[in-house]
């Protein structure tokens, strides 16, 4: 049955209906150019109800980072190699946020180069808002740029657990909304 008022789900249906169909235009238009075909959907690695293991990253004091988490997508090539593909709801952001979404598909890639040992071919971002794709060739210099972020702020971490101080990041965002609600709470 339907929930809610049925002007929202009409609403609703429609997006739906587009975000599919960009999704299934986007996604034959990339298999039949790469030449590629589905492998994994919703690859998680390091859960218990998954056979693929966590990905461990040496840390500098000798210890070790297990991660886990889900991709998406991973295809395989005709030519035997990967390619990595992530979906966003919404509407693809401004070239200052792209770079968080492209560093969770490096991250990605690192999680397959590290469980297959082969760097992806591609990664590619689409965004089902408005069908935009952001597509990246990775290299192994990227992904251990990537580990090495990972481990920086896995430290960052541990530095804050150890002195107990956990300081927000401020953005300018951030310092507009704590102006604006002191300015309310007077």
């Amino acid at each position: 049955g339907l929930v809610g008022r049925r002007i929202f789900w009409t609403r609703d249906r429609r997006r739906i209906l587009a975000d599919l169909h960009n999704t299934l235009v986007v996604d034959s238009a990339h298999r039949i150019a790469h030449g590629t075909a589905p492998m994994f959907a919703e690859l998680g690695f390091g859960f218990i109800e998954e056979s693929i293991e966590a990905v461990e990253i040496a840390l500098p004091d000798g210890r070790t980072l297990r991660v886990r988490g889900r991709i998406d997508r991973v295809d395989l090539g005709a030519d035997g190699t990967i390619h990595v593909v992530d979906y966003k709801t919404g509407r693809s952001p401004s070239e200052l946020f792209e770079a968080k979404a492209l560093f969770q598909m490096k991250f990605y890639a690192l999680v397959l180069w590290r469980i297959h040992g082969e760097v992806p071919r591609l990664l590619q971002l689409v965004y089902l808002g408005n069908g935009e794709v952001v597509r990246y060739a990775p290299d192994e210099r990227d992904l251990l740029a990537v580990e090495r972020f990972v481990r920086a702020i896995w430290d960052a971490v541990v530095q804050a657990a150890r002195t107990g101080d956990w300081r927000p990041r401020t953005t300018r965002s951030t310092s507009r909304r704590r102006a604006t609600h002191r300015r309310a709470r007077r």
